[in-house]
């Protein structure tokens, strides 16, 4: 497997497909590959490629004095071998050595597998929410819920931080379960969790690491200060 930035046309262009593969996105809310193209010159594109076939991406672009991680997908067939991981080594490692001092990225913290590359493997820190970041994305993979998320900081310079309190909130279920179809009261679900998040966070807690409930399908967010 090599993880390489983009070089060609057709890497950008493979780049729209995995879109597809990773999140089910319609063409409306696709990144182009005419923009991946443009912005190639100033913006972290990588991608882990597997005997020249695009296997993960990962995109970053300044933003707010920093760069904003906008994707980082792994297609279905390579999932668990670590590529998520690997890529976003890859552009912190860039980053760092162009003395860049912060990464930032929303995600779904129901997503419990990202949840635990974001928080437990990197140290990021989840600072702050945004209700219904992206609006209703046309995918099955989002169905048509509201699309919460959480904000992270990766700060690239600083030592990680230290806390003297720690409380959990509940995620009673993973990603792939409350949005199948037909999952009672999937919204308030979301709506529940984000808004006691909200709460933590303006009381000065950070969302910090994850906790799987070896007793059920959920998981516990931990939240620190």
């Amino acid at each position: 497997m090599q993880i390489r930035k983009f070089k060609t046309r057709q890497d950008c262009e493979a780049a729209v497909q995995a879109q597809k593969a990773v999140w089910g996105l319609e063409d409306i809310d696709l990144l182009p590959a005419h923009f991946i193209i443009a912005a190639n010159d100033f913006a972290e594109q990588w991608g882990a490629f597997e005997r020249g076939k695009l296997a993960a991406i990962a995109f970053a672009y300044p933003s707010g004095g920093g760069y904003m991680l906008h994707m980082l997908g792994v297609l279905p067939k390579h999932r668990g071998k670590g590529l998520g991981f690997k890529l976003l080594d890859a552009v912190t490692k860039s980053l760092k050595k162009q003395g860049v001092k912060k990464l930032f990225w929303t995600f779904d913290p129901f997503d419990f597998a990202n949840s635990h590359l974001y928080f437990n493997k990197t140290g990021a820190l989840g600072t702050k929410v945004m209700f219904d970041y992206y609006g209703r994305l046309r995918s099955a993979h989002h169905g048509k819920l509201p699309t919460h998320r959480l904000f992270a900081e990766l700060d690239l310079t600083a030592p990680p931080k230290k806390f003297k309190k720690q409380t959990e909130s509940l995620l009673p279920m993973n990603e792939a379960d409350i949005r199948k179809p037909g999952v009672k009261n999937a919204a308030k679900i979301l709506d529940k969790f984000f808004k006691e998040a909200d709460a933590l966070i303006s009381k000065g807690y950070f969302a910090a690491g994850i906790n799987f409930d070896k007793q059920s399908e959920g998981a516990k967010l931990i939240f620190k200060k």
